[in-house]
Parts: C-alpha cells; structure tokens; sequence
C-alpha cells in the first residue's frame, strides 16, 4: 500500500513538471523563421532610410527578447491562477479597444489602432486575443458539457461577437477581428466533440465567403474595404 502511494505521489509530481518541449520548438522555430522573413523583406528599406540593412531585425530582436522573458515568467505561474482573471480580462480588452477612441489614441500608416502610453505604442487588439484566450478558456470549463449542444455552442460563441466587432467597427482592423474570432471557433473545435458545432461555424465561414465573393463580382464594396480587397488581388500580380 506504501509503494502504491509513492508511485501516485510521483506520477502527480511528474504530471505537476510536465513541460511541453514540442511546442516549445515550435515557438522557437517560428519567432527565427519570422525574424528571418522580417531582415529578408526590409533590408533593402531600412539600408536606405537608416543606412543599416539591419535596422529593423536589431528593433524586433529587443521586442523578441521581451516577449520571450514575459513568455517564460507566465510558463512557470500556474496555468489555474489567471482563471480567476477571466471577466477582468475581457473587461480590459473591450476598454483598451474603446480608448483607441479617446486622446490616448493616435493614427499611423492611415489607421487609428495604436494607443499612446507614456512614449510606449500599444495595439489594444493583440492585447484582445490574449484576454480571449483566458476569458474563453475559463468559460469553456464553466460550461462543461453544455457547450455539446447547439444553444450552449452559440452562447459561448455570442461572447466573441462584441469585441470582433469592436475591434472592426472602432480600429477597422479586420485581420484582428477575423482572427480572435478564428480563435474562438478553435478552442471550440478543441474542447467539443460534438461536429454539430463545427458545421454551424463552417456554414457560417462559406455564408460570408459567398457574400464577400459576389460583393467582389458585382462592385458593390464599400471604399473603406477596397484596400483589403487591394491586398488579395496583389497576391495575384505581386510584380505589381
């Protein structure tokens, strides 16, 4: 019975340690393929305006490093803690979004995303998909199996709508959008295994694929979305 106790005792302690080095790779892989791209793309630019081809990598590599020691201190607190922070981070999420609005807020590159903090830019929505990430992983668990059928599938779902839309709406940023919601419709495809979920979530991904494609058809785009459109029709022609 003693030797029973010590093997659970140390199963628990080994699961208690458990460091998931696969995606620690693939963390690492990516941050130096991006680093890599980012030198290879604005090194001709930074060369000319600043006389140094490395300009840019040098400035992503001090952000890299932050990143990378914020990363490390957040891996060893206890991923049960910022449960408790759940509401407070989608509260904080939707006000950073809505200050883009106020004087702490400023434009650049012809988009006002960007808050002003002491000398220090801030984008409200890389912020957002952090706080969605906590919020909706707690209310994932607090749904429990509810989250199965189709009512508690779109309850859940309903929460991601007022900060896509915010963020579209107020920063008309919508890559962010699409992808906070895109991340929400992953954590539900991770944590269901009910495929009626999915289905409704990709019948709504081909009904506003089929709305977007005819609107491109028939000219009817708004202004303000001609440039993201732009974008798509560049990858066609990029000698262009």
């Amino acid at each position: 019975m003693a030797g029973r106790r010590d093997g659970v005792r140390r199963q628990r302690t080994k699961q208690k340690f458990f460091f998931d080095y696969t995606l620690l790779f693939i963390v690492i892989f990516l941050i130096c393929f991006g680093l890599v791209m980012l030198y290879s793309t604005s090194s001709y630019e930074a060369n000319l305006d600043f006389g140094d081809s490395a300009f840019y990598l040098k400035k992503q590599i001090k952000a890299t490093i932050l990143g990378v020691i914020v990363m490390v201190i957040v891996a060893c607190v206890d991923y049960h803690i910022w449960e408790r922070f759940a509401m407070l981070a989608y509260i904080v999420s939707a006000v950073m979004i809505a200050l883009v609005m106020t004087p702490l807020g400023y434009s650049a590159n012809g988009a006002r995303r960007w808050l002003n903090l002491g000398g220090m830019s801030l984008q409200p929505a890389e912020v957002a998909k952090v706080g969605m990430i906590i919020f909706f992983a707690s209310l994932v668990c607090k749904m429990g199996t509810r989250i199965r059928n189709k009512k508690g599938f779109l309850f859940t779902v309903f929460w991601a709508v007022p900060i896509s839309g915010e963020i579209l709406i107020i920063t008309s940023n919508l890559s962010s959008a699409i992808i906070i919601f895109g991340i929400v419709l992953m954590m539900l495809f991770v944590a269901s295994p009910d495929y009626k979920g999915y289905v409704l979530g990709a019948l709504c991904v081909i009904f506003v694929s089929a709305v977007m494609v005819l609107a491109i058809a028939k000219g009817i785009i708004p202004e303000d979305m001609s440039y993201r459109f732009s974008r798509i029709k560049a990858w066609l022609n990029p000698e262009a």
